[in-house]
């Protein structure tokens, strides 16, 4: 995937569509960004999106922003497009400064909170739908001119979701979102614009183009690609809707895995034992060097013995809206692993019986929403 190039003659002035409520509104969440990277200067756009208690949380792309220097470097226009549709610009707000809260390339996401907010602002929704083909895609970025030093004002663009559309290797499905342009287009600048479907939720942010040659934002042969917001939820979760359970804490013999969203703990029975001792699994501890906190290891005398495995999978980023539960043991005694969903109250045992190792999965116990 690489930046479309900018062929401005489908350029779009966004302030022509201030009659739609949600390009308003994403007029006011939307800033050019400029930021210092590898020496020089980089433009892309970034959008405000809605977290808890209305934090200056705002969305990018990785390809632009991935690191705290980057982050700190950043300058954000905000109203930086026109008066009056075709008209002269407005006087634009700067703010300086952000911290990056997270970033990944998998899904070209980044997501920073910004030092400072002018007035007037408004927090997108976002939503982690699955899109059907020809869903419409709206975006307001601001893009480069070409071979200058100048920026347009803000530009709208609408794409529709294509699940036949050109795609490139690099970013695959369902990581990325792939449409195809109908009205207006996009450039180099547009990077990290949010996607936004039908009432006003983010749905994704912009990467780029993806064409047989080179691609052009303003031709219908050139796929838009877009980091999917869906698949990046596990990254940004902890930051858009983070998960408070007072009722799960981590001890010696039970353990939160999924950001706290569930609570796990296991009980033995030693059947060689005579008589037959009982007890929980101690030293419950997320496994070492998980990049997720999805897996958790217990043993019977320390931390270190690993005698059972327990993986909680969160499988929204593949389309299905459920987390799943894997378990294995490294012994053969009697034991009953409880996971319990402390958003739902819902809980599940399951037995593995006296004299085998073995495992098991469970895709049908914790349904996501």
């Amino acid at each position: 995937p690489r930046p479309v190039t900018n062929a401005d003659e489908c350029f779009v002035d966004a302030t022509c569509y201030s009659a739609s409520e949600d390009v308003q509104t994403l007029a006011r969440a939307t800033a050019l960004l400029l930021f210092v990277k590898n020496g020089g200067v980089g433009q892309c756009t970034g959008t405000l999106i809605n977290g808890p208690d209305g934090d200056r949380q705002l969305l990018t792309a990785n390809h632009c922003i991935r690191t705290a220097a980057e982050a700190a470097s950043v300058e954000a226009f905000w109203d930086f497009r026109t008066s009056a549709c075709g008209g002269a610009g407005m006087t634009y707000t700067k703010t300086a400064g952000a911290t990056l809260l997270t970033t990944s390339a998998t899904t070209d996401v980044t997501l920073l909170r910004m030092t400072s907010l002018p007035s007037g602002r408004w927090l997108m929704g976002w939503a982690t739908d699955i899109l059907p083909t020809g869903t419409l895609l709206y975006r307001v970025a601001n893009p480069a001119v070409p071979n200058s030093t100048n920026v347009y004002y803000q530009a709208y663009s609408v794409s529709a979701v294509s699940a036949s559309a050109v795609s490139c290797a690099s970013a695959p499905r369902p990581s990325f979102i792939y449409s195809t342009r109908v009205t207006g287009g996009v450039g180099s600048g547009s990077s990290g614009a949010a996607s936004i479907i039908a009432g006003g939720y983010i749905v994704g942010q912009l990467l780029g183009g993806c064409a047989l040659g080179t691609p052009d934002g303003c031709s219908s042969l050139t796929s838009v690609m877009d980091g999917s917001l869906r698949a990046s939820y596990p990254v940004l979760q902890p930051y858009l809707d983070p998960i408070t359970t007072p009722g799960c804490t981590t001890t010696a013999t039970n353990i939160c895995l999924q950001n706290g969203r569930f609570s796990v703990s296991i009980n033995y029975r030693n059947q060689f034992a005579n008589p037959p001792q009982t007890g929980s699994f101690v030293g419950a501890q997320l496994l070492a060097g998980s990049q997720n906190p999805d897996v958790a290891t217990f043993g019977i005398s320390s931390a270190q013995a690993i005698e059972v495995v327990v993986r909680i999978q969160d499988a929204r980023p593949f389309g299905i809206n459920r987390f799943d539960v894997y378990y294995g043991g490294l012994t053969d005694l009697e034991y009953t692993v409880s996971v319990t969903d402390t958003q739902k109250g819902t809980t599940r045992t399951y037995r593995n019986a006296p004299g085998v190792v073995g495992g098991g999965v469970d895709r049908t116990s914790f349904p996501a929403n």
